[in-house]
Parts: C-alpha cells; sequence; structure tokens
C-alpha cells in the first residue's frame, strides 16, 4: 500500500475542482476554545497536524467544514472513523489517510478527540 503524505506537492486537492473553489475552508485557529474539553484538545491537534490537510481536501481528505464530505462517513459509525484514522485507511477509491495523519507520537485519544472536532465543526454531532 502507497501512503501519500499531504506534505506531497503531488498530492490533489478534493474531488471535485470546481467545489475546491467555492468552498471556503473554515480556519480552526481564529475560532474560539471549544468549552468541550474533547474538543478543545482536537482543537489543538487539529491544528498542529490534521489541518494541513483536511482543512482544502488534499488527497481526498474530507474538508472540515464540508457537511457532504463527512456525511457518509459518519454514516458507518463513529468508532470506525477514529480506527481508520489511527490505523490508516486506503478508500476505493485510492484516496488514503495514512495512520495517525502521518504523525506516529499522537495517541489514539488525540488521534479521536482530532476527528470529533471535525465532525462536530462540519455536522455538528460527535455522539454515538
Amino acid at each position: 500500500m502507497l501512503i501519500v503524505s499531504c506534505d506531497n506537492p503531488s498530492s490533489r486537492l478534493g474531488t471535485n475542482p470546481e467545489e475546491a473553489v467555492t468552498f471556503q475552508p473554515i480556519d480552526v485557529s481564529n475560532l474560539p476554545r471549544p468549552l468541550d474539553p474533547v474538543l478543545a484538545k482536537g482543537q489543538d491537534i487539529y491544528i498542529q497536524y490534521c489541518g494541513r490537510c483536511h482543512q482544502i481536501g488534499k488527497a481526498g481528505a474530507p474538508r472540515t467544514g464540508k457537511k457532504s464530505d463527512w456525511s457518509t462517513r459518519r454514516r458507518k459509525g463513529l468508532d470506525l472513523l477514529i480506527k481508520h484514522a489511527i490505523e490508516g485507511y486506503e478508500s476505493p477509491s485510492g484516496n488514503e489517510m495514512p495512520p495517525r495523519g502521518g504523525e506516529k507520537t499522537l495517541s489514539d485519544t488525540e488521534v479521536a478527540a482530532a476527528v470529533k472536532l471535525m465532525l462536530h465543526l462540519s455536522i455538528g454531532n460527535t455522539d454515538q
């Protein structure tokens, strides 16, 4: 399996170039700090690691704040989303999520917090 890093200049933007132009990414670093401690930790992790791909959809990453990018994934279940973020995932279309977003030092709890933040900002629901 080939893992594509979001720092790779050959990584693709979202799957639809027209949509990538019209979508206005969320600048998470300018948002108020969440009161929920899990989401606050997720914001820290997102700003440091996840935003470089998920802000604009590099390599097919679901874009933070884009409900349609997250709805199908969310319907498969929060546990599976977190598992894919921790272990890595290759979609049938060939898009890839490297394990822990390519940052091996992140704990399972930190990865899960970042996933929950992205869901919260994209569809507003992080409950099971």
